[in-house]
């Protein structure tokens, strides 16, 4: 559904980011909206999504009480904000398995193979939940995604790595700077290996096989990736 569907303020996506300046290293890990905590400073308990509704104030000292752990900074994507952000890459490429849909969002995959999302459809397809469904050929029939919250969260953060992945393959490339004093055999074959991580990185492939940015979630990658059903 739409913003306008529902009353009130409601949220698909937690998310804690923890950024090592040092290193450049982020470390992401998502929250299911379903889990249960104490509200702010209270003792009451309720879904973690309760404290957004409440406000972003509430949200923050709820989830810092359920981690233990400080949040320094806060930042809200609504909508349309993610659309523009992924229509701004020219679009995320995922690799799916089989036909896919979801009514319930309005997304739909017609066939397997590697699709790329632009802003209206990607919305759909991280929004989705319940509604998610899979075409399995051998039965001839539609099948439903067991995993549920933590099947979109799975799906969530493969398409944030894939939307980063776009990000670096699209931007501009950056003014040369003049190469330290080498061996004319080790400078050719630096600049060979990163013409080809940057070629494996723009491809559309599955897990385990996506390359991850520098600057994108070491932990991320140990955490629950997406995987869809298979048939059995």
């Amino acid at each position: 559904g739409a913003e306008s569907d529902v009353g009130g303020k409601r949220g698909d996506t937690l998310m804690v980011m923890h950024y090592v300046k040092k290193t450049g290293g982020v470390s992401l890990i998502s929250v299911p909206r379903d889990l249960w905590v104490k509200i702010g400073n209270g003792e009451k308990e309720q879904r973690i999504n309760t404290a957004y509704q409440v406000g972003t104030d509430v949200l923050v000292r709820t989830v810092r009480r359920a981690l233990g752990i400080p949040i320094h900074h806060y930042v809200e994507v609504n909508f349309q904000g993610f659309k523009q952000i992924v229509d701004a890459v020219g679009g995320v490429k995922v690799p799916f398995d089989y036909a896919t849909r979801d009514e319930k969002t309005g997304f739909r995959v017609p066939s397997p193979g590697c699709h790329t999302l632009d802003g209206s459809q990607a919305l759909a397809y991280v929004r989705s939940r319940s509604g998610y469904r899979y075409f399995d050929a051998t039965r001839q029939e539609w099948l439903a995604d067991p995993t549920g919250d933590i099947g979109r969260i799975g799906r969530q953060q493969d398409f944030l790595r894939r939307s980063m992945q776009r990000a670096r393959c699209s931007r501009a490339p950056r003014p040369r700077r003049r190469p330290a004093r080498t061996s004319g055999t080790t400078h050719r074959a630096r600049a060979a290996s990163r013409r080809r991580q940057a070629q494996e990185g723009c491809k559309c492939r599955r897990h385990p096989g996506l390359t991850e940015t520098r600057s994108l979630c070491r932990q991320v990658r140990n955490q629950t990736k997406f995987h869809q059903p298979r048939a059995t």
